[in-house]
């Protein structure tokens, strides 16, 4: 009874700020993607949407494992649903396993001990287990299924490349362009593991900004080198899309944040040499390297061919002043040349 018109109105705050595709690859089960199905048959989508479905969603409650019969044969049901890309609004395109869990509930799975929102030690958790794990990557990698891997903590990380560059030298899966989704720490050598397996990465500077305050109680200030590093990902060859993900959903702010590495509620800032990347580069992770990691080729840019979404903005994101571009307005969205948002400016 809430979700649609909650979605509706989400897509109706996101079209104001110009957001023209949402990319929906997490947390996502067979009812989620059918509403959005529903959605599109009545004619109300008024942004393309991009979606995966969940193998096994650790999010809502109750979460109860499947054991790996059912696991595996839940693989094989999803499979046929994986992939349609034939409609220009609508578009499903792979299978999406999430391990684990967040730091702020004591669930992001470490190698060194942190504390819990209690204070006590931990390690963090899994919940989804590695041999689940191993029969995801089989199966996407044997069937030809674009997998999107939702990790954010080092030993998500270890655990997963162990499992992928085994599984790659059995089904060469690089050409496939399987996304990293998240990547809230990520190492050095994981990033170059990451881009010797073909993989593209969706991640968001929200991470940082809503969370690295947390990180630096729980864990330490060390892992803030490690923490959404663009420009240690950029360097390697990674194609990497942004995202609104624990942060502003204007898009504005997010591109502003790729530069500024702002951490919510203090004065610090994570501008290393790993985290900062140049205004062009942060614009284009929300639109020509965004429908890159997509796969999606008509969005992204202005050229011709391609789909008519166009926003029409009051300043030029790209030489404003970096506190001024937070505050850009947006005066009309188009969708396939219709207008969805016009706040009668122009």
């Amino acid at each position: 009874a809430h979700a649609v018109p909650g979605v509706l109105d989400e897509m109706a705050r996101f079209s104001a700020n110009g957001v023209t595709t949402l990319y929906e690859g997490h947390a996502m089960e067979p009812v989620h993607v059918a509403m959005y199905q529903q959605l599109r048959a009545a004619g109300m989508l008024t942004m393309r949407v991009q979606v995966t479905h969940d193998v096994e969603s650790v999010i809502f409650y109750p979460f109860e494992p499947l054991s790996l019969s059912d696991f595996d044969e839940r693989l094989k049901v999803l499979a046929p649903q994986s992939l349609d890309t034939s409609d220009d609004l609508f578009r499903i395109a792979g299978m999406t396993i999430s391990p684990g869990g967040p730091c702020f509930a004591g669930h992001f799975a470490m190698h060194e001990t942190y504390a819990d929102p209690f204070g006590r030690p931990t390690k963090g958790n899994r919940f989804v287990s590695l041999e689940k794990e191993e029969s995801f990557v089989r199966f996407c990698a044997a069937n030809g299924i674009r997998a999107n891997i939702c990790i954010g903590s080092y030993r998500e990380h270890d655990d997963f490349l162990e499992i992928a560059e085994r599984v790659v030298r059995e089904h060469d899966f690089r050409d496939k362009a399987w996304i990293l989704q998240h990547a809230i720490t990520i190492s050095p050598d994981h990033v170059r593991r990451y881009k010797a397996l073909g993989f593209q990465v969706t991640t968001s500077v929200g991470f940082a900004w809503g969370k690295g305050a947390m990180y630096d109680e729980r864990i330490g200030r060390h892992i803030w080198r490690d923490m959404v590093p663009l420009r240690r990902m950029l360097d390697a060859g990674l194609d990497v899309c942004g995202g609104s993900d624990w942060g502003p959903k204007s898009p504005w702010e997010q591109i502003a944040l790729a530069q500024t590495h702002e951490i919510a509620g203090t004065d610090l800032r994570n501008d290393g040499p790993d985290q900062v990347v140049t205004r062009a580069e942060s614009l284009a992770m929300w639109t020509t390297a965004a429908a890159k990691v997509l796969g999606w080729n008509q969005i992204g840019s202005i050229r011709p061919g391609n789909h008519a979404d166009v926003i029409f903005v009051d300043r030029d994101p790209l030489t404003c002043d970096v506190d001024d571009l937070k505050n850009t307005r947006v005066h009309r969205t188009m969708l396939a040349g219709n207008v969805v948002h016009d706040d009668g400016v122009l």
